[in-house]
């Protein structure tokens, strides 16, 4: 193993087989949403704080990877050393408003894929309720790098 490969602690790790067949998949289908999960987690209002603290420290790490093309190396994960980073959103309460916003969201998806987080994170406050809605590309998030 040569000294730009390793474990995420080392900052850059190689891609995976299935890693790679879904690079493959996906630079013949730019902007494809099929390799995006999502995840929506709803908490009080009043815990609002709390998240904004717990944000950094649960997606640091392994989801603070980046895809990124070099000459020598081709296709590596490399981790950011960028912070996490996030956004508020507020709507009235109203269900359907919050779907609209969670779709709008869903269909923005994450593009382009260089050189950017793999990840999108929505703190949105919906009346009484704050909603952690998380987009991630499986690249990062298949058996290889989680």
């Amino acid at each position: 193993m040569n000294d730009q490969m390793g474990s995420i602690n080392d900052k850059c790790i190689e891609l995976s087989p299935s890693q790679s067949r879904i690079l493959i998949a996906e630079l013949n289908h730019p902007g494809t949403r099929a390799y995006h999960l999502y995840s929506k987690l709803s908490f009080a209002v009043e815990d609002r704080e709390w998240l904004i603290k717990a944000i950094p420290y649960i997606f640091c790490g392994n989801f603070s990877l980046q895809l990124n093309n070099s000459k020598s190396s081709g296709y590596m994960l490399v981790s950011s050393a960028e912070s996490v980073r996030f956004e508020e959103e507020t709507v009235s309460g109203d269900e359907k408003e919050t779907q609209e916003l969670i779709s709008g969201i869903r269909n923005q998806g994450i593009a382009p894929l260089l050189d950017i987080p793999l990840y999108r994170i929505h703190l949105i406050r919906s009346g009484s309720e704050l909603i952690l809605f998380c987009i991630f590309h499986h690249l990062i998030a298949d058996g290889t790098t989680v």
